[in-house]
């Protein structure tokens, strides 16, 4: 592997903080915590859920991943229908998971589009309770507690290294993650509650519903309760463990082959990937927060934010160190760098905190920790770099000390400090008032009613400055009974408006898996037949077939696991790309490879390859296409808009139940059978 420059740099300041003492104290003081009323909490989780639904509307099933976990749905109801499948084939991630059972019992019990959108909002409530559960135990104040809830919940911070949105926090859409995520982060809670046998199985009931998420709270349950030098010892074991399995030619810990490595580099959920795709200034960021909060937050809080910055700092780097150096096959296929959504979700809190103690310490506290965010936030794409080498810096005694002058230097009085706070203030306002303006243009409910700097403040968040106006003002109230109303008030907005899909969209979800989804066409294309349809491939064929797609861009999905799916995917979608450009039916494989050769001529390379799983150029098959499509003995029918008859294949008319427009169905095998 080629030596890359930034993975270096990224690898040595990750190390250099990766162990910045914090006071060593693993129980939580319990000491200085306010009784709360059950009213309270009712109210902060109420206000929580209603800022989730505003900020996080229901899209569907047709969008990212939510395809693939309703078709594993379909696939745990029907395995025999979409055996031939071939992102069944080879076995999928679902064998290691409880998820389908769950979610194809809710699609059994109430049809598909009303089980994706009770896995969606039962994964939302779960959130809410973790997330008050765990304010309550980390903040005295009201307003610090309803903050930290609305900022988890407004978040849609992307955690994968190439900034990937489909991979971010609070999905609107029906995945694993939609419950682990809340499950692991209540494990947490549970712990911080010191109720951690309870903890340990939560996190391990999060772990059997998505491996890849829920394993990193039982991680961080462990360790939290670890001594650093056990922590440390027991991190170079697992170093010298992984190390040895290689030298023994472990299958699972040998490195792609390098036909099977250049084929999956593309995949950016799979490999970090080159500067300037990883976006290290926002996994600085995240860090550098944890770990200021690590050493000025509360002392009994200190080592669950040290924790989770080493959680994510060791994920990114075993990520990178796969990515740039050596491909082993067992860490390309956990994808370490997942850690990152708890490490960002608890540097939420962390930034609660670090403002609730510069609120305790006093005025001049607050004036300073206001100066540092607003340059912070002036500095936008460089903040990460600036607040880690701050968080460094800082261990500096001579830093220290220049730094206790500054604070004691007559210059640095109340009246001067305010002057200067209000010039950045109004050197920041227009950049502010351009966020504010993005963040709502950014939410998926339609209300032009409101002044764009009103619903980008006070419902998307204003970038943590709405949402503290919010809590200063709430807080308050909160635990009055009648608080109750209002909160119903805007829970009634929030759910009316929370699908926010199209009629038509609606009208095709619900039908989706039925026997008669697409009337006719079943008494021709039976479940298990395998099938290629272009048009919304393979969602059509899935869901309205309820049978096997032949071949589709969303297939590749999990190609990582299995070699044999990787090179059978390839060799399909080849296909289906000249079959889309056809103007005759090539004579043998080696007539179509110079014809894929003259349509794509790009080779791919070891420093740019190509993605061969990227469809968008690729139309309907051509008539001579389907031809040559049907000549694939794992190819049972064609569905085409086109009525080719220059053939031995004779095609059956039938109408689109969902458009009303004409189809030809083409079953291969009649030519082929002799």
């Amino acid at each position: 592997m080629t030596f890359n420059a930034e993975a270096f740099n990224f690898i040595r300041i990750m190390s250099s903080a990766l162990f910045v003492r914090a006071p060593s104290q693993n129980h939580l003081d319990a000491s200085n915590r306010a009784p709360i009323g059950y009213v309270e909490l009712f109210h902060i989780a109420s206000l929580g859920f209603i800022v989730w639904l505003i900020n996080h509307a229901y899209v569907g099933l047709d969008i990212h991943d939510a395809k693939l976990y309703a078709v594993l749905a379909a696939h745990w109801l029907e395995p025999t229908a979409y055996a031939r499948d071939p992102f069944f084939l080879y076995g999928s991630q679902d064998a290691f998971s409880i998820f389908s059972p769950v979610y194809g019992t809710l699609v059994r019990w109430f049809g598909l589009g009303i089980a994706a959108q009770l896995i969606v909002i039962s994964g939302a409530i779960l959130l809410m309770v973790a997330t008050t559960a765990i304010s309550v135990k980390l903040f005295p104040s009201r307003w610090a507690k309803l903050l930290a809830v609305m900022l988890c919940a407004a978040a849609a911070f992307a955690y994968s290294p190439g900034n990937l949105l489909s991979f971010r926090l609070n999905e609107e859409f029906a995945t694993a993650r939609s419950i682990a995520i809340p499950l692991a982060l209540l494990a947490v809670a549970l712990c911080l509650h010191q109720k951690c046998r309870a903890g340990v199985a939560m996190a391990i009931l999060a772990t059997l519903v998505h491996p890849l998420m829920g394993i990193w709270s039982l991680l961080a349950i462990i360790s939290v309760r670890l001594r650093d030098q056990t922590l440390l010892l027991l991190i170079g074991a697992g170093i010298a463990i992984v190390a040895g399995f290689v030298l023994l030619d472990i299958p699972s810990f040998q490195p792609l082959d390098a036909e099977w490595d250049r084929l999956m580099r593309p995949l950016s959920v799979v490999y970090v990937g080159a500067w300037p795709n990883i976006r290290l200034d926002s996994a600085l960021f995240w860090i550098a927060l944890l770990l200021f909060a690590g050493q000025y937050g509360h002392p009994g809080h200190g080592r669950w934010y040290q924790v989770f910055a080493l959680l994510g700092s060791t994920g990114l780097l075993a990520a990178q160190f796969a990515s740039y150096f050596y491909p082993i096959k067992l860490l390309l296929q956990i994808q370490p760098w997942r850690s990152m959504w708890l490490a960002i979700f608890f540097a939420l809190f962390a930034a609660v905190e670090l403002l609730e103690g510069a609120n305790r310490r006093g005025k001049m506290a607050v004036l300073w920790f206001m100066l540092g965010t607003l340059l912070i936030y002036l500095a936008h794409d460089l903040a990460g770099y600036i607040l880690f080498g701050c968080c460094l810096a800082i261990q500096s005694t001579t830093i220290q000390g220049v730094a206790g002058m500054i604070g004691r230097h007559r210059w640095a009085s109340e009246r001067n400090l305010l002057i200067l706070l209000l010039v950045l203030i109004i050197v920041s306002m227009p950049f502010y008032a351009l966020d504010l303006e993005q963040l709502a243009n950014s939410l998926p409910l339609n209300l032009e009613f409101i002044p764009a700097w009103l619903s980008g403040a006070f419902l998307a968040g204003g970038i943590g400055l709405g949402f503290l106006l919010v809590a200063l003002s709430v807080g308050p109230w909160l635990g009055r009974k009648w608080l109750v109303l209002p909160l119903a008030a805007l829970l009634f907005g929030a759910l009316s408006n929370w699908d926010q899909r199209r009629p038509d969209t609606r009208a095709w979800e619900s039908i989706l898996l039925e026997n008669n989804a697409q009337g006719d066409m079943s008494e021709h294309i039976h479940r298990g037949d395998v099938v290629y349809w272009h048009e919304n491939a393979p969602m059509r064929v899935w869901l309205e077939l309820g049978t096997a797609s032949y071949a589709s861009g969303i297939q590749p999905a999990g190609s990582i696991f299995s070699r044999e799916k990787t090179f059978e995917l390839k060799r399909r979608l080849e296909r289906i790309g000249i079959a889309s450009k056809l103007e005759f039916v090539p004579r043998g494989e080696a007539e179509a490879s110079r014809i894929l050769a003259r349509l794509d001529p790009v080779q791919s390379s070891a420093q740019t390859p190509r993605n061969i799983f990227n469809t968008l150029g690729i139309t309907t098959p051509s008539g001579p296409g389907i031809a040559y499509l049907c000549q694939d003995p794992a190819l049972d029918w064609i569905v085409s808009p086109l009525n080719y008859t220059k053939s031995q294949l004779m095609p059956i008319r039938t109408i689109d139940r969902i458009s009303g427009d004409k189809l030809f169905l083409y079953r291969c095998h009649l030519r082929f059978a002799s």
